[in-house]
């Protein structure tokens, strides 16, 4: 399949305007990315993990201070300013950070799945594998915080052309790799 043909073309002056809730003339969707990168990832055949070689100590570095620093500002500037967010979280940063889920849940943050590490990629998975990566990170979500994942942005923006077919059959309600528009399509 060279083309996804998954939404028609349209011209943003060709449709009617957008009606926002309360008449509101701007949205803003605040989805920090939420990250697991392994420092020895497995080798894929379509994609380097991390560019130049491996392992990459900086990208590696730029997760850990989100996790360990960054994220917990954000907690304290969300709540601050009363901000209930998305998280686009890859499922394994529950599982070797639990105290991350927890400060989300406490929180009641919705979840964007940002799949299982941002270093194993949707390129090359078969049907049955990446069928079982996204019940896996339902299944993770879940277990961590008592919700289930409302969204999905493939691990490092990685997708293929069965993904959104995969993902609704899960009950996944969007897709955010395609990031094409102003408005929802």
């Amino acid at each position: 399949m060279s083309d996804l043909n998954r939404y028609p073309y349209s011209a943003i002056i060709d449709r009617p305007p957008l009606s926002l809730p309360g008449n509101a003339r701007i949205a803003v969707f605040i989805v920090p990315n939420v990250e697991y990168l392994e420092f020895l990832p497995p080798a894929n055949p379509l994609r380097n993990p991390y560019p130049g070689a491996a392992p990459n100590v900086q990208a590696f570095q730029a997760r850990d201070y989100g996790n360990r620093v960054a994220l917990w500002r954000l907690f304290d500037l969300f709540d601050e300013l009363g901000i209930k967010t998305t998280a686009s979280v890859n499922a394994a940063v529950f599982e070797h950070f639990p105290v991350i889920a927890e400060e989300m849940a406490k929180r009641n943050w919705d979840y964007q799945s940002h799949g299982i590490y941002n270093t194993r990629f949707a390129f090359g998975m078969d049907e049955a594998m990446e069928r079982e990566m996204i019940e896996t990170v339902i299944d993770i979500v879940r277990k961590a915080t008592g919700k289930t994942i409302s969204g999905w942005l493939g691990p490092a923006l990685t997708t293929n052309p069965r993904t959104p077919d995969l993902l609704a059959a899960a009950g996944v309600k969007y897709w955010a790799d395609m990031f094409h528009d102003d408005e929802p399509t």
